[in-house]
């Protein structure tokens, strides 16, 4: 799946972080890039885990939401691929 900037996207409700929730692709804020290491491509970037390197974009959430654990609320995070379902408008 490629996303791009602009495209709208749910969050799966089963996601780790942030089930449900729904926003747009767009680039990480300026204070992100510059506190965090890992290269961002534009939207997204690619994350090494512990077993794997997963593909993650950044998504603007419409409304603040928590991210399950009590944080919050954010207005939007990283949020890897395979928890985003597109929203065909």
């Amino acid at each position: 799946m490629k996303l791009t900037v602009g495209q709208r996207v749910r969050i799966q409700d089963d996601a780790f972080e942030f089930g449900g929730v729904v926003g747009t692709i767009d680039f990480p804020p300026d204070g992100l890039l510059e506190l965090d290491p890992q290269p961002w491509i534009g939207p997204f970037r690619y994350q090494k885990r512990k077993r794997e390197t997963v593909l993650v974009y950044w998504v603007r959430f419409d409304e603040p939401a928590d991210d399950g654990s009590g944080d919050g609320p954010y207005w939007g995070s990283e949020i890897v691929e395979s928890d985003l379902q597109p929203i065909i408008e």
